[in-house]
């Protein structure tokens, strides 16, 4: 009798695991997601010798213990003031945002762009770590006029938000 009782449990977990597989248009759900959200944002001009500013906003979509966040600037990116790195706590759904004034430096002309990274890292209740990645991609061709900033997904789940060159067919 255990065993029947086994095997029907054992039955009953895979039917559940099964469904929740499945998502609500009847097609089958990738990797699960990572339950942050990140996002930077950018305001000022994108030139080299021009301060700008970028911000990277951290929201979990679960309850942490608590967060991390790290915005790692590039060669030929000068912190003038705030912070690259934050850890502390948020509730569920509570948004936390880095904000760091930034002036990007020449560095080799022949490289028109950079990109900042950024990370937010949960520790969950059990210990677990779950992160999400971000990156910026900033155009400093002075040449070219500015274009307004695109996210799009990444590997990983990451979100990517760029600076969409003139040349793009997404920039009308």
């Amino acid at each position: 009798m255990d065993v029947m009782r086994f095997y029907f449990l054992l039955l009953a977990i895979v039917a559940t695991a099964s469904v929740d597989a499945v998502a609500g248009d009847g097609g089958v759900i990738g990797k699960p997601q990572v339950p942050i959200r990140l996002q930077f944002g950018a305001e000022g001009p994108v030139a080299v010798g021009s301060e700008m500013t970028i911000t990277l906003t951290v929201t979990p979509l679960v309850q942490p213990e608590s967060v991390t966040v790290v915005a790692v600037l590039p060669e030929g990116m000068r912190l003038v003031n705030g912070e690259t790195v934050w850890t502390g706590t948020l509730a569920k759904e509570e948004s936390h945002t880095v904000t760091m004034t930034v002036r990007p430096e020449p560095v080799n002309p022949s490289i028109p762009q950079i990109e900042v990274k950024g990370k937010a890292t949960l520790t969950l209740p059990n210990g677990a770590q779950v992160s999400r990645l971000a990156v910026l991609t900033l155009d400093l061709n002075p040449t070219k006029p500015k274009s307004r900033l695109r996210e799009r997904p990444g590997p990983g789940g990451q979100s990517i938000l760029e600076i969409p060159l003139p040349s793009d067919p997404m920039v009308k």
